[in-house]
């Protein structure tokens, strides 16, 4: 499988434009939800992945970052906001850096880009909060630090940039670590 690139395709006005795309003026309304498809790694004419996207305002997070989906504004994982349990979570499709920057925030689909702080991890590996802001680990630092929604679907290594993992409207649960 090759790079995905997803584009936005559902709901649409004009042509397709890329998830990672961000911009310091809004161009949708906070908190939208769209549909967008991968034509990249599949034959020409043909999607291969799907992704759904909601529209945030930025925080302090980075391409890849696992985020907090709060008030209409994309947090990295692991600030302050690591106490407080928010209805949902998602990986920065673009660098959501600071308050003026609007962009997209995966919340299901295959994502290539999340950003992992184990040097390997397995397929199917549960899913924590790491200890470095923004990232996911599949070995736990601290009790109720579990996410659900999020499964890497390949193994990884450290010579791997980023992980691939499946969103399923990821949640941060903060019951216990063996959840």
């Amino acid at each position: 499988m090759g790079t995905i690139v997803y584009k936005i395709v559902d709901p649409l006005i004009g042509a397709p434009s890329p998830v990672t795309a961000t911009g310091t003026t809004a161009l949708w309304p906070l908190g939208m939800k769209m549909k967008a498809l991968d034509f990249q790694t599949g034959s020409a004419g043909s999607a291969q992945n799907y992704g759904e996207f909601v529209y945030q305002r930025g925080s302090n997070a980075t391409h890849g970052c696992l985020v907090y989906i709060d008030s209409q504004s994309a947090k990295a994982a692991g600030t302050a906001h690591t106490a407080s349990i928010w209805p949902q979570m998602g990986i920065a499709a673009g660098a959501l850096s600071a308050t003026n920057v609007f962009g997209w925030v995966q919340v299901a689909g295959i994502c290539d880009y999340a950003i992992l702080t184990n040097t390997s991890a397995a397929a199917g590996a549960p899913v924590y909060l790491a200890s470095t802001t923004g990232q996911i680990a599949t070995t736990c630092s601290a009790v109720g630090f579990r996410v659900i929604g999020i499964t890497p679907v390949v193994s990884y290594t450290s010579s791997n940039s980023s992980v691939t993992v499946m969103l399923n409207y990821p949640q941060h649960i903060g019951v216990t670590a063996n959840l």
